[in-house]
């Protein structure tokens, strides 16, 4: 493979990031009508933000460890949803402590409690919402809220220290699809993989024209008229892009980190209804074996492969402004999908529970989310069976 950016293991910690809430889905769940993990897309890449009167070696060690439950205690911190993965980090944090991390109302003090105001997904809810002592936010996001802030906030940590490694982004597909359709998913890789090489080849260069061009698409898929170049560039060095490592099974790495999820979600109240042994497998293993197929990345990857020559038109669920999913918009803007004889449109999801919908409805065949809430879903909606 052209990269060897290798797929890092999720912390156990993250077990309960990403997963969001369960929303109940009515399509149908026939035996192909699952989901299959392809590829990773990227790492990391978001951050928490304090109130600049809050001295942060109370709340985190050397950025890196979260101390002192007691200086928490009380503090409303904003966050993109229930359902995001950053609202589950931070609450992560706070169960770590012991500490209970509920929905703040005026006048709530309760002992050994943080509160969370789960309606602030950008950065401007974050500076025009009154009462907030902080908060956590996905890149560029996270960049906007420190530099717009005229001092109001500062950062407290990276997700990347107090996470370091952690999963984000991965590409799922319609299994059903993939029966039928194994060349056009090797496309779809192969252009990732090319797209992905050039992202990181352009961050290595940062006075090169390249990563002037990432920095711009950057900011059109965010917004160009909402972040700055400075903000984008800061954005963009928090991420790590990959999508596998050059071993001849490219995806052992997430797979691990699957295994994890799998096992530790079953021990989290609330947070799924089956365990791989319901869906009728001997061990999570066999389980993690079924959901992810790295066998069309190696073939993309191989020495000799070649697109086929017929033209194929896919829709690719994606999230709106997530910079965390930038290879497709790099490949859709550097033609690169031209050169695999694709035909791509994306359809917009604000979430990674709607992006399974999408994928489940079959208004889409690919999808880009979190290795979480795509592990929780196939367990509570039983997508895949032993």
């Amino acid at each position: 493979m052209k990269s060897k950016i290798l797929v890092a293991i999720v912390a156990v910690v993250l077990v309960a990031a990403a997963v969001g809430a369960f929303v109940a889905f009515s399509g149908s769940k026939e035996k192909d009508n699952g989901l299959t993990l392809l590829s990773g897309i990227n790492a990391e890449g978001s951050g928490i933000y304090i109130k600049s009167s809050i001295d942060p070696a109370t709340l985190v060690e050397d950025g890196s460890k979260p101390i002192n439950p007691q200086n928490w205690n009380g503090l409303v911190f904003g966050t993109p949803g229930i359902t995001s993965i950053q609202h589950t980090q931070l609450k992560s944090i706070v169960e770590g402590f012991g500490y209970s991390f509920v929905q703040y109302t005026d006048g709530a003090a309760a002992p050994k409690t943080v509160y969370y105001n789960a309606q602030i997904p950008n950065a401007p809810l974050a500076l025009g919402t009154a009462g907030l002592d902080g908060g956590i936010a996905w890149q560029p996001q996270f960049e906007k809220i420190i530099s717009d802030s005229s001092g109001k906030f500062k950062e407290l940590a990276l997700t990347n220290d107090l996470f370091p490694g952690h999963t984000c982004c991965v590409l799922a597909a319609s299994h059903a699809y993939l029966t039928g359709h194994g060349d056009v998913a090797e496309r779809l890789l192969a252009s990732i993989v090319e797209a992905t090489d050039w992202i990181n080849a352009a961050l290595d260069n940062p006075s090169g024209s390249d990563y002037k061009r990432l920095v711009d698409i950057g900011r059109r898929i965010a917004g160009a008229d909402n972040f700055t170049e400075e903000q984008m560039k800061a954005a963009l060095s928090t991420v790590k892009y990959f999508y596998g490592d050059d071993a001849a099974y490219p995806l052992n790495g997430i797979k691990e980190n699957v295994a994890a999820l799998a096992d530790e979600l079953a021990k989290l109240k609330g947070l799924v209804n089956n365990t791989p042994k319901d869906l009728g497998f001997d061990t999570t293993a066999a389980f993690v074996d079924k959901l992810v197929d790295d066998s069309y990345l190696v073939k993309a990857t191989s020495e000799g492969w070649a697109p086929g020559k017929d033209r194929a038109s896919i829709t690719v669920a994606v999230i709106d402004g997530d910079i965390h999913q930038l290879a497709v918009h790099v490949a859709s803007d550097l033609k690169i999908f031209d050169k695999y004889n694709l035909d791509v449109k994306f359809a917009g999801a604000t979430n990674g529970q709607i992006v399974v919908n999408t994928l489940m409805s079959g208004e889409a065949v690919f999808g880009l989310l979190g290795a979480p809430p795509l592990t929780v879903n196939v367990l509570n909606q039983e997508l895949i069976k032993g």
